[in-house]
């Protein structure tokens, strides 16, 4: 897979008498399995076959280990889990195919059901629909909601996987809670609207820098996306920043967004901690030069380098520190709700310019705002600009399109959210 190769190595405990005497079952493919450096694709299945007619029982653990090693590095992949750790393990080489970032996705996460595991006492392929909920509130209590999808994805896929071994060896598969629809059930988290007041005297005035300039960034229309790759907040370096104005290297092209007197007094404190610091916000001795071709997000700790850009995950869970800090709510502050906050308020400011007032009733106008915000965010290509535009023409003029483009949609979604806040601010 990808850059290394991985294999399955087993380790007799107890020796092979004692072995055969407990498990009943095929000596000699029982010796076959326990004795061969190597596995061949049958004695694979078979020892699928072997492992999971015994899952019930709990000296299998005792008697047998399983591990994944990666045979480029000649060391372990994967650590013993605390329970279940032969079926785990089995479960966990059906993704040894896949890409890198999958393997130990499904690595992690099924470390992370352990404890909910030992809660039920039972493997997560025997959850039922309502343990599967129980789990699901038993994640959000320590990851975003989006965390939480990822989590329950990887965990219908890995029984999925075993589901089409088992049905290849001969097994019964399970019919248990987990299902291709199983990965939609985190529930769309919901958008907490965060004014532009309160995000300058509530979050940047209380939080301590840098980590207090990721929601003004994202306010400010920087994105944050799944793909590291794709990520502007992650590759936004110190010298992109100059005279309280950004430099975005987006996908469609770079753009600039300036800042206020205000946010820029907190870009330039955020920016010259990090020179101060060396980019170790824990004190660390281990301290870098931050140049101007440093990253503005940083790692906490830094452990290697070159350093790498951070991942989606990294800047949620610093969100989430400052909710938990500021809102006694951890899933108060996602990029989802400040993204969107900083959209409407974008659209207000415009309308704003040109009206003296955001509370206009004429839909044509608030969509012109609406197209101002797609370009200043850099959201979507000139092309699809121009398409969305033609769309929304053809709209108020009745010759509509069988086809909604993606900016066309976008603008009746924003358009409908927009109208949402003004109602309830106008209460």
């Amino acid at each position: 897979m990808g850059k290394y190769k991985y294999e399955l190595v087993l380790k007799n405990e107890k020796g092979l008498e004692e072995f055969k005497n407990v498990f009943k079952y095929n000596e000699h493919i029982l010796a076959t399995l326990l004795l061969s450096p190597s596995l061949t694709p049958n004695e694979l299945g078979e020892l699928y076959k072997f492992v999971f007619s015994n899952i019930n029982n709990h000296q299998l653990d005792n008697y047998i280990e399983i591990s994944i090693i990666n045979k480029d590095k000649n060391r372990i992949f994967s650590p013993r889990y605390e329970i279940f750790n032969c079926v785990k393990q089995l479960i966990l080489f059906t993704q040894s195919t896949k890409g890198v970032s999958t393997f130990y996705g499904a690595k992690r996460v099924l470390e992370d059901v352990i404890p909910f595991e030992k809660r039920k006492k039972k493997l997560f392929l025997h959850f039922t629909k309502d343990e599967i909920e129980e789990l699901r509130k038993f994640f959000l209590e320590k990851y975003t909601a989006e965390t939480v999808t990822t989590k329950f994805s990887y965990l219908s896929k890995l029984s999925l996987a075993i589901n089409n071994i088992l049905k290849d060896v001969g097994l019964d598969s399970y019919n248990n809670g987990w299902s291709r629809k199983t990965q939609k059930v985190v529930r769309k988290r919901k958008i907490n609207i965060i004014f532009y007041n309160e995000l300058i005297s509530k979050i940047l005035a209380k939080y301590p820098t840098p980590d207090n300039i990721i929601p003004l960034l994202i306010f400010k229309g920087v994105s944050v996306t799944r793909k590291v790759e794709n990520s502007e907040l992650s590759h936004l370096k110190i010298r992109d920043y100059k005279n309280g104005c950004l430099t975005v290297h987006g996908q469609y092209g770079d753009r600039k967004i300036k800042f206020t007197p205000k946010e820029k007094e907190y870009m330039d404190r955020a920016i010259s901690n990090l020179r101060i610091t060396g980019g170790q916000l824990d004190n660390s001795k281990n301290k870098i030069a931050v140049t101007d071709d440093s990253y503005i997000m940083l790692p906490k700790r830094i452990i290697t380098t070159p350093i790498p850009p951070l991942s989606k995950w990294v800047i949620d869970k610093r969100l989430s520190e400052i909710a938990t800090e500021i809102y006694g709510d951890r899933t108060y502050l996602n990029k989802e709700s400040i993204y969107t906050s900083g959209q409407l308020d974008y659209i207000n400011n415009w309308l704003m310019d040109r009206y003296g007032t955001p509370d206009v009733d004429d839909l044509q106008a608030v969509e012109k705002a609406i197209f101002s915000l797609f370009k200043a965010f850099g959201m979507y290509s000139q092309e699809d600009l121009e398409l969305g535009e033609k769309q929304m023409d053809d709209f108020w003029h009745d010759r509509k399109d069988k086809e909604q483009g993606k900016v066309y949609k976008a603008t009746k979604r924003i358009t409908a959210l927009r109208k949402q806040l003004m109602n309830k601010i106008n209460q």
